[in-house]
């Protein structure tokens, strides 16, 4: 039986590529996740600053960005699926 421990040995080869694969798919989730965060915080601030501009009320401008964070999370709560 050296089958097997040639079997091992190529496994353990496999393995450093294996883990370098997955760090570098969690680093691409990471900022896939981070850009759609801060593109909707962009948003947010947007509709605050236009809400704002608008209407020159803070309480509806808040009002308007807190719906537009609740879309976000939405978004991207169906994108985690």
């Amino acid at each position: 039986g050296t089958q097997p421990q040639q079997q091992q040995q190529q496994q353990q080869q496999q393995r450093p590529m294996r883990l370098r694969t997955r760090i570098t798919i969690s680093i691409l989730s990471a900022m896939l996740t981070l850009s759609y965060v801060v593109s909707g915080a962009l948003r947010v601030l947007g509709k605050f600053i236009k809400t704002f501009t608008n209407t020159t009320s803070v309480e509806s401008s808040f009002e308007a960005a807190a719906e537009e964070v609740g879309v976000n999370e939405d978004k991207l709560r169906n994108k985690m699926k």
